[in-house]
């Protein structure tokens, strides 16, 4: 993890999308591995891992928060997104640490918020909706209800509907949360 923070620290600093979209996708997938393992892993194998995959989840939370501060609002959304995947599979795999990804993932907006990026905002606020969508597929009303008690109404039910009417079709949630 050392060198993705070195790597994501440099992609910021140079404010280099490319470089930051290609080192979040390795980043979310070595999340995700390390949540595999964590979750399905022997007792010895999940003490070698610990909490690691919390760590990947805050350390993009870190850059998420990084990026909006250097004006680099894309790369903001593109890292809700990601933590919104590491979110359904914490949930998906029935990973104790869940909780902790969710706390973690539905305060990521707070800073856009303050700084007032409205793109950035709408963007991380439809990565939890895709969470909450989650939720709702797996009839789990609690975890999706904790999810729009920190979006804004109108925001969740315009981004819901849109959301659901789609995933009908084998892309459609896809298109609809990436904008197509």
């Amino acid at each position: 993890m050392k060198f993705f923070n070195t790597y994501m620290r440099y992609a910021i600093a140079g404010k280099d999308g490319d470089l930051c979209s290609g080192v979040l996708q390795q980043y979310r997938k070595v999340g995700e591995f390390l949540l595999h393992h964590s979750t399905t892993a022997h007792n010895q194998e999940h003490d070698q891992v610990g909490d690691r995959p919390l760590m990947v989840l805050r350390y993009l939370a870190y850059y998420s928060e990084l990026a909006l501060k250097r004006d680099l609002a894309p790369i903001a959304e593109l890292i809700a997104h990601d933590m919104s995947q590491l979110c359904q599979q914490a949930y998906i795999l029935e990973s104790p640490l869940h909780a902790s990804f969710q706390q973690t993932f539905l305060m990521i907006d707070h800073v856009a918020i303050a700084l007032q990026i409205e793109t950035a905002v709408l963007g991380i606020r439809k990565a939890q909706i895709a969470l909450a969508v989650t939720y709702l597929i797996n009839n789990d009303q609690e975890n999706a209800m904790q999810v729009s008690q920190s979006v804004p109404f109108g925001i969740w039910v315009r981004n819901t509907q849109m959301i659901l009417s789609a995933s009908s079709s084998p892309r459609g949630i896809e298109r609809v949360l990436c904008g197509d």
